[in-house]
């Protein structure tokens, strides 16, 4: 009933209206129980054109739809344009200003691709991030970038994302765990909720290739043991969800989130139900664990491994 409408508002390029016809979009693409139809199948290709990404006020509310589909199945449709997609992320994710949405859209592409497609683009995937990691290393994309590691130690594991680097450059990918994942939390430690726990996971999983490294290991059990204590480095109260989105993102086109359409929280590790118990087994399972250099963390690491 609403897809002639919206067709309209699209066909016409209201660019007042466009971002929220996208958002409603991906509301009821998100609810919708059963998948693609063939409505939204025939509406996908044009999503990948670069001109209506162009337009700034678009950006978030695409991608938001982008991420819907991605969700949905049959995931072999989808699967078609991945190399479109991936262009979109590149361009996103040069941008200062779309590098969230850039990172976004990876994610999602990283948690509902399938695997044989997806392995052989790694490389150039993480090309594509440590060259703007290397042009701009803004606080907000050292944030991103260390989270999607979280994110895709977590799935995959901690010996695959170093094989992945290291396939690269030689060492390169204990060079980023020590002088940018790990160095990450030494100013900016995760509040949101669901950001933490995609940290400890991933963390978890990245212990075993890092249990030689006895200041790697200390470094990634202290903010373990911060992250579980609620110590993060700013002090700011864990957060349920992101704020409100008001964005102005040029001149003639503002960005504002639907409040009755906002994304719920997703958890891509929702199988996992017992953190606490997952960050100690990872702990117990080293061969060492090297002392923290701040007494408190010490107390609360030792308490923590006589718990459970």
């Amino acid at each position: 009933m609403l897809f002639p409408p919206f067709q309209t508002v699209l066909n016409m390029d209201v660019s007042e209206f466009t971002p929220y016809v996208f958002q409603v979009l991906a509301q009821l693409l998100e609810f919708r129980p059963q998948g693609l139809g063939d409505a939204y199948k025939a509406l996908f290709p044009p999503l990948l054109s670069p001109s209506i990404w162009s337009r700034e006020g678009n950006v978030p509310a695409l991608t938001r739809l982008m991420r819907a589909y991605l969700e949905k199945p049959p995931a072999d449709f989808v699967a078609e344009y991945l190399q479109g997609m991936l262009g979109i992320f590149q361009k996103l994710v040069a941008s200062s200003k779309n590098e969230v949405n850039g990172l976004d859209l990876l994610n999602s592409v990283t948690l509902y691709m399938p695997p044989a497609s997806m392995n052989v683009l790694y490389p150039t995937i993480y090309e594509v991030l440590l060259t703007r990691l290397q042009a701009k290393r803004t606080p907000r994309f050292k944030r991103c970038i260390t989270n999607y590691f979280c994110l895709w130690a977590g799935k995959f594991g901690g010996q695959a994302w170093v094989s992945v680097l290291d396939s690269m450059q030689a060492g390169l990918g204990m060079n980023l765990i020590v002088n940018v994942w790990l160095k990450r939390y030494e100013t900016d430690m995760p509040t949101n909720r669901m950001e933490i726990k995609v940290t400890l996971v991933g963390l978890c999983r990245l212990m075993p290739c890092i249990s030689t490294d006895a200041m790697a290991v200390a470094a990634c059990t202290t903010v373990l043991v911060k992250l579980l204590s609620g110590d993060g480095a700013v002090g700011a109260p864990a957060q349920d969800d992101e704020p409100p989105i008001e964005l102005e993102v040029s001149s003639d086109s503002t960005f504002n989130t639907l409040q009755f359409a906002r994304r719920a929280v997703f958890d891509p590790f929702a199988d996992i139900t017992d953190v606490q118990g997952m960050v100690v087994q990872a702990l117990r399972a080293l061969p060492a664990l090297p002392p923290l250099s701040d007494k408190k963390d010490q107390a609360k690491l030792q308490a923590l491994l006589q718990s459970g």
